[in-house]
């Protein structure tokens, strides 16, 4: 499974492959995208409605890894630029 994090402008910032698609796989991801020096924190996390996305971030604000103020929001069309880029990603493999 193919994890990517893009900013505002559509710039990718991160991403992780991983063999499986469950909420430990999401905290790492989320993990490592906000270890990265140029990164703000940010203020609302957009994903798509795998039930992993919402444990993992709850996991991560408990940690002190995110801001407890970090919006987490599902909804299967903000995710509509990252999807349409993994079709090219998809027809490779």
């Amino acid at each position: 499974y193919l994890y990517r994090a893009v900013d505002k402008s559509n710039q990718t910032i991160d991403f992780y492959l991983s063999h499986t698609r469950n909420w430990l796989a999401a905290a790492r991801f989320f993990k490592q995208a906000l270890k990265r020096p140029h990164i703000t924190a940010p203020y609302v996390i957009n994903v798509d409605l795998n039930n992993a996305y919402p444990v993992a971030i709850h996991e991560l604000q408990y940690m002190g890894n995110l801001s407890k103020d970090c919006k987490l929001r599902q909804v299967k069309y903000l995710n509509n630029c990252i999807e349409s880029d993994h079709r090219i990603v998809k027809r490779q493999c």
